[in-house]
């Protein structure tokens, strides 16, 4: 080979070639073959041998890739070696060694792809313009946080001015994982704003780190470029606006929009305010509150109060403004006792037919300051509200408060009740419950839950009694009588009751005094109404309630009621009295008696009283001598039935039987005939028989009067009836008048029904022997033959004795 390369250079390759690509292995080493051709310098051929040798790029050759790359890179032909490495044919040749070799080269790309020590890169980077910046940022990727962070401060280090851009390309390409407040510290360190801003510029429109966006701002407007700080401050919600805030009140832009946006944005107007104030920025002020926020005028308006503005200044700017709330204005100028300021654009607003609630608040409030006749805006004004004025005049004036409150129509019913407890206005408070009629307001206010809290609002509790209309609940009482009741309850009383003509206000009044469970409170409220001349002392209802009321708290005032009222239901009202819980038996008896008299008073329930009446004395007050004189008095048959049933009770036969017959009453004739055989006082039940028979055929009537007739002796009146038709069971009676000896009675009897047998022994009892022996013939019987024959042998009536012998012995 040694030979052929002075011969033939070219062939010497061909030949070393083939001597290495042979199929049986290597027929040559190649090191040797480097040696031989480089011993003649043939540069170009070993590099064309080494690249044949060396293609398969196996680890044991990276001497020999190491070796290629050096005899180019230092023979003269660096550009063969930037091929080699640009191919990417080799990978186990030296790569420090060969990246030195190409930084002497000038191959700068190719020394940057081979170094891994940050300060060989650092070396290399002085020349980073001659490199292309896509390779540049690209190389970066290849190296940690740290060693690129110290790269780039050494590019910045070494010539800030000719590596700026290249630096800030890497940071703005690496900022997320390099991080950007470190990229942002390193800009500063090197007081680059320039850097900085570029370098934010390319992420700021991503970044979510609010001191990204700060030191943008920040750079941005180092930087003149304000349109830029502008922008930001417009649309970002990363930044921190206290922070950017502070710093463009320093910077002091001349240009103060991006403190405006910032301020308007995160509620910093009085601050801006302030500021634009005090550095005579009086225009933008006004632009602000006409096109950017007229909603915040007020705050705007607050503060230029507090830095003692001009008012006519305040004034315009109000006059220029479209859409100021009114509320948020009265509020903030209030606050500062400057609210009669707004008076004449009040007014003006007003004049032009506005009806906001906030505009005509602000109004009322200065009217009532100055004192313009108040009352008669807070009475006629519909637009205000009358809890923001109430609230207002409660403490200036608490009987304004109380005006605004009533015009509310019942929305601000617990502030009235408050603002009246508190101040003593009780005389207003029960006018204004009476006009309202509104049984839960009552509630609240006579019962409040925190005295009474087993009392539901406005609703009656424990059982109930119903007189004509009105429904009496239980009481249910209180361990502690609210603060504030009596001086209200005194002048419901006194004052706005009597001056009411509507009946709905008093019945709703009453019902709330009822509800609240205040018996004595509610008849000294009746007592006024109905007892002391009022439009509706002769109310039903009322009187009623009086009456009840005092049944159920006041019992000794009830019998003056009774004489005193008329137009009462007194049956009702009576039955209650007269009830086991009341037990108020004159006063009853007294309504009865009352109602009975009245002379428009119906027979049948004039009757009907008196009767109730007599039930009173007879059956509660158990006076039966009272009540037989209140029986002669009235003379009503059904009275005298009352005292007869309760007479009879008694066992007064005689008083009993005499009130039935004045009665005409014979439904009791059974009871009646009873009593008087047991007191054995027939002489009392023959008139009342006598009467009885009139209306009633029964046979134990005619019966009865026939036995009454025979113990009194009676007999002429006894033939007399016995002669008249009649139904009794005589036969029955004349065996009972027999057997009690009654012989004159039982003869008339068994004379009636022809029972000769009977009337014979009748007359021999009489000792009537010879019209014996005629009713013997009559009856013509064996048995009463013998029983005459006996009596007369007995008597020593022989002859008679003889006749009934003889038809004994011709018989059988």
């Amino acid at each position: 080979l040694g030979q052929v390369v002075r011969a033939n250079p070219q062939g010497a390759v061909e030949f070393a070639k083939s001597l290495v690509s042979a199929e049986g292995g290597p027929l040559v080493d190649p090191a040797a073959v480097v040696e031989v051709f480089m011993s003649m310098s043939l540069l170009r051929e070993t590099t064309a041998f080494l690249l044949e040798a060396l293609k398969n790029n196996l680890p044991t050759e990276g001497h020999l890739q190491t070796k290629l790359l050096e005899i180019n890179l230092l023979g003269g032909m660096p550009q063969v070696a930037d091929a080699i490495l640009g191919n990417e044919m080799f990978s186990h040749y030296n790569r420090e060694h060969v990246g030195k070799l190409c930084e002497q080269a000038g191959l700068l790309q190719r020394a940057l792809e081979h170094y891994t020590d940050p300060a060989d890169v650092k070396r290399v980077m002085q020349h980073a313009p001659q490199l292309p910046p896509e390779f540049v940022v690209g190389f970066f990727s290849r190296m940690d946080q740290a060693s690129t962070l110290e790269v780039l401060r050494d590019m910045l280090g070494r010539n800030i001015r000719q590596n700026l851009q290249m630096v800030v390309n890497v940071a703005s390409h690496y900022a997320e994982q390099l991080g950007a407040d470190e990229l942002i510290r390193m800009f500063e360190d090197y007081r680059t704003f320039e850097g900085l801003f570029y370098f934010l510029a390319n992420i700021v429109n991503t970044s979510q780190n609010p001191n990204v966006h700060f030191k943008y701002i920040e750079a941005a407007a180092k930087m003149q470029q304000f349109k830029e700080v502008e922008r930001v401050c417009r649309d970002s919600d990363v930044y921190d606006p206290l922070q950017v805030k502070q710093f463009l009140m320093e910077a002091k832009l001349p240009d103060p929009r991006p403190l405006i946006h910032v301020c308007d944005r995160h509620d910093f107007v009085e601050e801006m305010t302030q500021y634009l104030y005090s550095n005579q920025l009086l225009k933008y002020i006004e632009v602000y509150c006409q096109k950017v926020s007229p909603q915040k005028t007020p705050k705007v308006v607050g503060k230029l109060l507090d830095l003692d503005c001009n008012e006519d200044f305040v004034r315009n700017l109000l006059n220029a403004v479209i859409g100021c709330p009114v509320d948020e204005l009265v509020e903030e100028v209030e606050r500062r006792n400057r609210l009669r300021l707004l008076q004449p654009w009040l007014e003006a607003r007003i004049a032009q037919g506005n009806t906001e609630t906030a505009t005509h608040n602000a109004m009322g409030k200065i009217y009532i300051q100055s004192n313009r006749d108040p009352v008669q805006f807070l009475t006629n004004n519909q637009f205000y509200d009358p809890r923001v004025l109430g609230m207002f005049c409660e403490r200036l004036d608490p009987s304004l408060a109380f005006v605004a409150y009533k015009h509310a129509g019942g929305a601000c019913d617990d502030e009235l009740i408050r603002v009246t407890n508190e101040n003593g206005l009780f005389r207003d408070q029960a006018r204004y419950l009476v006009e309202r009629q509104d049984l839960e307001l009552w509630a609240r206010v006579l019962t409040p839950r925190e005295y009474f809290p087993q009392i539901e609002d406005g609703e009656p509790t424990g059982e109930e009694q119903t007189v004509g209309d009105m429904v009496m609940p239980t009481p249910v009482a209180a361990t502690v009588e609210p603060p504030h009741r009596r001086a209200l309850i005194d002048q419901v009383v006194q004052t706005a009751l009597p001056e009411t003509t509507n009946p709905d206000e008093v019945s709703t009044t009453v019902r709330a005094f009822m509800n609240a469970e205040l018996p004595q409170e509610l008849i000294e409220l009746l007592e006024r109404i109905v007892l002391q001349g009022s439009d509706f002392s002769n109310n039903r209802n009322l009187q009623n309630l009086l009456i009840l009321t005092a049944i159920r708290a006041d019992t000794e005032k009830v019998m003056e009621y009774v004489n005193r009222l008329d137009n009462f239901d007194g049956p009702d009202i009576a039955r209650i009295a007269v009830g086991d819980d009341y037990r108020l038996y004159e006063e009853a008896y007294n309504i009865y008696t009352k109602f009975a008299k009245m002379a428009d008073t119906p027979e049948q329930e004039r009757t009907a009283h008196n009767v109730s009446a007599v039930e009173v004395l007879v059956d509660k007050l158990q006076s039966l001598e009272r009540a037989a004189i209140f029986a002669e008095r009235v003379n009503v048959p059904p009275v005298w039935s009352k005292l007869a049933s309760a007479q009879l009770e008694e066992r007064l036969v005689a008083d009993a039987i005499a009130s039935y017959i004045k009665a005409e009453d014979p439904s009791q004739y059974t009871e009646v005939i009873a009593a008087a055989e047991e007191a054995d006082n027939y002489d009392a039940l023959v008139p009342y028989l006598r009467m009885a028979r009139r209306d009633i055929k029964e046979a134990q009537l005619d019966t009865e009067l026939i036995y009454a007739y025979a113990k009194t002796q009676r007999l002429a009146e006894l033939e007399e009836f016995l002669s008249a038709p009649n139904v009794a069971k005589i036969d029955a009676i004349g065996e009972r008048c027999f057997d009690e000896f009654m012989y004159e009675a039982a003869k008339l009897l068994f004379t009636n029904i022809n029972n000769n047998a009977k009337l014979a022994l009748c007359y021999v009892k009489l000792d009537q022997y010879r019209e014996a022996v005629d009713a013997a013939t009559r009856a013509n019987s064996i048995s009463t033959w013998k029983a005459v024959n006996a009596a007369c042998v007995k008597a020593g009536e022989f002859r008679l004795a003889n006749i009934c012998g003889l038809r004994i012995i011709v018989q059988p």
